[in-house]
C-alpha cells in the first residue's frame, strides 16, 4: 500500500468527531422545525376560527340573529353553523324534533377537522367519554358525541350559565352578556352588541385539560355546557394545557386564538389583565376595548 493510499483513511476519533458535529447540528435545527410545525398549526387554528366567525356572519345575515349556544337536550350552536361551513348535508341528518340522546350514532359521533385544533391532539376515538354525557334526569346513561377545540362567549361571570335575564329566576346581573346565550326568545342580534362586534370575542378556543382531553363533553350535546365558556374576572384564560381554571385557553404557546365578531382572529396572550378580558367579553357594558 503507498503512502498516498493510506492518506486516504480516516482514525475512529475523527469519525467520532464527525458523528458529534452532526448531532450538535441536529440539536439546534430540531427545536426551529418544532416552531416551524407549530407556526403552522396556528395557522390552521386561525383559519377554523376565521371559518366560524363568517359562518356566524352569514347566519345572521340568513335569519337576522346571532345563533344561540344551545336547547337543553337538543342542539348546539356549532350544529347550526354547519350549513354555512360546507356542512348541510351532515345537518340535514341530524332530527332537530328529537334530543341529542336520540340521534342516530352517525351523526352524534362525528367530529369535523375544522372543529378541532391541531396543536391538541386528542386521544381516539374523538368521542366524549364518561360522565360527560349522562342525561341530566339522572337515568339515561352517557351517550357519547363528537367534539370540538372551541366554544363560543356567553360573558363574563359571575353567572356561570348562559340563561337570559328572567329564565329560570336569573335576573338582569347574573344573565349571559356575550354575545350568545341559551335559546330564546329573546334572540340576540348584532344590534344587541353595542360595543361593536368588532371590539367582543365571540368564539375562542376552550381549555381542556390534557388529562382530561374528552371529558369536556360531545360539542352536539345542548344538555350541558361544552358549547360555550366564560371570560374575564374569574375565568382567566388558561395558562397553559395542564391548568386547573380557565375557560378559554390552548396549546399554543403563551397564547389563546379568539374570532371577534368582525370575522377578525386576534391572540391574547395567556396573562391578559382580567379587567381587559371582561371588557372584551361583555357586549354592552359600554367599555368597548380595540385590540389590534
Amino acid at each position: 500500500m503507498t503512502a498516498r493510499q493510506r492518506d486516504r483513511g480516516f482514525t475512529l476519533v475523527e469519525l467520532l468527531v464527525v458523528i458529534a458535529i452532526i448531532g450538535v447540528l441536529v440539536a439546534l435545527l430540531l427545536p426551529a422545525v418544532q416552531a416551524a410545525r407549530e407556526a403552522a398549526r396556528r395557522t390552521q387554528c386561525v383559519n377554523h376560527l376565521k371559518q366560524m366567525g363568517l359562518a356566524v356572519q352569514n347566519f345572521h345575515d340568513t335569519y337576522h340573529h346571532i345563533p344561540y349556544t344551545r336547547h337543553d337536550t337538543r342542539e348546539t350552536c356549532f350544529l347550526l353553523l354547519l350549513p354555512f361551513m360546507e356542512q348541510r348535508a351532515h345537518y340535514e341528518k341530524w332530527d332537530l324534533k328529537k334530543a341529542y340522546y336520540d340521534q342516530t350514532q352517525e351523526v352524534r359521533e362525528k367530529t369535523f377537522k375544522f372543529y378541532l385544533c391541531p396543536s391538541r391532539v386528542r386521544p381516539t376515538p374523538l368521542l366524549s367519554l364518561p360522565e360527560s354525557d349522562k342525561h341530566q334526569n339522572g337515568t339515561t346513561p352517557h351517550t357519547p358525541g363528537g367534539v370540538a377545540d372551541y366554544a363560543t362567549n356567553a360573558g363574563t361571570p359571575p353567572g356561570t350559565t348562559d340563561y337570559w335575564p328572567g329564565m329560570n329566576g336569573v335576573t338582569e346581573n347574573d344573565r349571559a352578556n356575550g354575545p350568545f346565550w341559551y335559546k330564546g326568545p329573546p334572540l340576540l342580534k348584532f344590534a344587541n352588541v353595542s360595543d361593536g362586534i368588532s371590539n367582543v370575542v365571540f368564539i375562542g378556543e376552550k381549555h381542556v385539560r390534557k388529562s382530561q382531553l374528552n371529558f369536556d363533553g360531545s360539542i352536539w350535546n345542548g344538555d350541558h355546557g361544552a358549547s360555550f365558556k366564560k371570560l374575564g374576572i374569574g375565568a382567566p384564560i388558561a395558562r397553559d394545557m395542564n391548568a386547573t381554571v380557565g375557560q378559554f385557553g390552548s396549546y399554543h404557546p403563551g397564547v389563546c386564538q379568539f374570532v371577534f365578531g368582525d370575522g377578525a382572529v386576534r391572540a391574547l396572550s395567556v396573562s391578559t389583565d382580567l379587567t381587559t378580558l371582561d371588557r372584551l367579553a361583555n357586549r354592552d357594558d359600554g367599555e368597548p376595548v380595540a385590540i389590534p
